[in-house]
This record gives structure tokens, sequence and C-alpha cells, in this order.
């Protein structure tokens, strides 16, 4: 029997901190007619299911377009959590403690969506939500269905000798199997896998959703974001 979903405390959060190496600024950027920090509030507002939003950012201008787009950034994280080689693990965590001492409440699941993927969508928030309540999983990702990549294309090359990945290279690609690419859409977990013994956002249980390969992109180097820019401009249609 499913959950009552109303009556669960389900905290979205946003980590975009100031600095990236990849693109200056990145989660600033235009893309289409939104910053990609707009794309991914927007979502997480207009979901049915999330009963909190926080930015976590360590950069007061996000702050600030944040607020502007209603939704809570402050207080800004320690400085410590901006650098290129913290683990978001460390950022959700501090993120959780932060928020439930402030406000005096204990989440029960955890959604984080990064702007980095700013082609995530409500129904991707809401759908993810309800499979990990209603389906007893741990951890719910978000994937691609693999085609073009698909691994019985791929081959490692080793003494001169080429060896496929899979044996069914030579099959047509209609009788290949199903194979999913993890995506960088959406994330949600159980809260209680960030404070076991080895914290994790991946519980014993994992589950996932299908996302639409337009969606799927996630943005890390300069010609991402070109690319993102066209699909926004399809979708913004």
């Amino acid at each position: 029997m499913p959950v009552e979903i109303s009556k669960i405390n389900n905290l979205c959060i946003i980590p975009a901190r100031g600095g990236s190496k990849g693109i200056k600024d990145k989660n600033l950027k235009v893309c289409g007619d939104k910053m990609l920090i707009e794309w991914v509030i927007n979502a997480a507002k207009s979901s049915d299911l999330v009963s909190e939003i926080f930015v976590s950012t360590d950069s007061m201008r996000i702050s600030e377009e944040a607020l502007k787009l209603g939704v809570n950034a402050l207080p800004l994280r320690p400085k410590r959590l901006g650098d290129d080689v913290i683990n978001v693990l460390d950022v959700i965590q501090y993120t959780v403690k932060k928020l439930e001492k402030n406000l005096n409440i204990i989440f029960e699941n955890i959604v984080l969506i990064q702007p980095s993927s700013p082609f995530v969508t409500k129904s991707h928030i809401d759908d993810s939500i309800l499979k990990l309540i209603n389906e007893n999983f741990d951890t719910v990702i978000s994937a691609v269905k693999a085609e073009a990549n698909h691994p019985s294309y791929m081959f490692t090359m080793e003494n001169n000798k080429l060896n496929w990945l899979e044996k069914s290279y030579s099959q047509r690609r209609q009788s290949l199997s199903s194979v999913y690419l993890r995506v960088g859409n959406v994330y949600t977990f159980k809260r209680t896998n960030l404070f076991k013994k080895l914290p994790s956002i991946y519980g014993d249980r994992v589950g996932f959703i299908e996302v639409e390969a337009l969606r799927s992109i996630t943005i890390d180097v300069p010609l991402d974001l070109v690319i993102a820019d066209n699909i926004a401009g399809i979708l913004e249609k």
C-alpha cells in the first residue's frame, strides 16, 4: 500500500559553489533564457512532494540569485566546502545537519539536484521520491538508455589485440539488451544513508528512473554549455 507521501519531510538540496575550473562561474551561466541555477530552482519549486528547498553555496552572488527566485541559500557554507576536491557527500552532510538544527526538524528523504544537469523536471523529482518510498529503495538515481554508446560497441586494446567488452558486439542493435547510463538529473535517498558507519548517497537497494535523452546532458566543459544552450532552445519552444 502506498505511503501517505504528503506527510514525508523531503528536503531538496541544490549544491552550487561559486568556483569552477571547467567553466568560470558555471552555475550563473545563461542557458537558453535562464541561468543554470534558475533551471533547477524552478524544477524544485514545481515539485508537489518537496517540503523544503535549500541552495548550498559558498557564493554570495549565487545566494542572492537564489533568494530572488524565492529559495533560501543562507547561511553560506564554509569556504572549505567550496574546493574542487571536496566530495559532494561532505556538502550534503553539512547542509542537512545545519538545516535540521536551524529548523528543528529531522528530514526523512533527501533530493539532490545540480545546476550542471539543468534539464531536470518536476516529474523526475516527484517520480524519484515516489519510487524511493513506495518501492522501499534506499536510493533512486536517474539514468538514460544507452543507444549509440552501448557497451557492445566498446573495446579495449591490449598488445595490439582488440578486446570487445561484450560478446554481443556483432548483433543487430535491435537485438541488444537494454543498458542504462547514470546521469545527474536527480539523486533521491534516505537521510539515514548519510549517517551510517560508512556514509554514502547510495544505500543497499538502489533503483532508477529513466530520463529523456534530450534532458540528460551534464555540463562540465564549455562545449557542453553550447550543446545545452541549443537543447534549451528546443525545450523552451
